[in-house]
């Protein structure tokens, strides 16, 4: 059978165009990045992807975290995915050995966007590490 590939772009002007993400602030983010730091990134999921990634659900597989040191770090702010979501699958996991940090004023963008973040979190899950291991 023959495989068809797809792919939707991100874009600003979601009124013209069909976008998987019509958030212009991901498309401005990720095409700052592009021009400073990934010059072969293409903006774009395939059809499979998005739908994979929409359908997809972390339940069934935190409840299988049983008795692991579990860190989960997760931004304040996250607009894309919805750190309430990431907080109720952190309750679901089984073991007490589990922490979880939260990046205050922090949108998913941001992590990409501000180094001052990823840095706050690289520094989170260092004490932890060095806590747990």
């Amino acid at each position: 059978m023959d495989t068809v590939n797809f792919s939707i772009c991100y874009c600003d002007n979601v009124a013209e165009e069909v976008s998987a993400w019509p958030f212009p602030e991901t498309v401005r983010t990720f095409m700052a990045i592009k021009e400073t730091e990934a010059p072969l990134y293409q903006n774009k999921s395939s059809v499979e992807s998005v739908d994979l990634l929409m359908n997809y659900d972390v339940g069934p597989f935190v409840r299988r975290i049983y008795n692991t040191p579990t860190l989960m770090i997760v931004a304040e702010g996250d607009d894309l995915t919805l750190w309430d979501l990431e907080i109720r699958a952190f309750n679901q996991i089984p073991t007490t050995k589990k922490r979880l940090e939260v990046l205050p004023h922090t949108s998913h963008m941001t992590l990409y966007s501000d180094k001052s973040k990823v840095e706050i979190a690289a520094a989170m899950a260092t004490g932890w590490f060095v806590e747990t291991l």
